[in-house]
């Protein structure tokens, strides 16, 4: 049982670390997104014809900017499902961790360490 629970803790602790960098990755795209919808909005702010509508370049505009809320509403939702997966991962962590010192105190009362 105390060797099932380490290595329970084991792949908990990677799991987390692995849904870490995901999310920092996560985070990076908004970070380009908002960047790239910063730059269309400077397009059509210094763009008279993009102001007006039905131009060409306002119809291309409104393109873009519908993209990239598309693409900001995906990893909204993908950094909403991140942080849920954390946080279990967290309440397993907790519950193992209290496993493994449990069993590690019954090895040294059983002068096994």
């Amino acid at each position: 049982m105390f060797a099932a629970s380490v290595a329970l803790q084991l792949y908990l602790t990677a799991r987390r670390s692995n849904l870490t960098f995901e999310m920092q990755n996560i985070l990076t795209q908004k970070q380009y997104w908002a960047s790239v919808m910063g730059k269309v909005t400077m397009m059509a702010n210094q763009d008279p014809s993009a102001s007006r509508a039905g131009t060409r370049k306002h119809q291309q505009l409104e393109r873009y900017r519908i993209m990239v809320q598309q693409y900001e509403k995906a990893l909204d939702m993908r950094v909403n499902l991140v942080n849920a997966q954390l946080q279990a991962i967290e309440q397993q962590l907790q519950g193992v961790q209290k496993q493994v010192q449990q069993g590690a105190k019954t090895f040294q009362m059983s002068g096994v360490a």
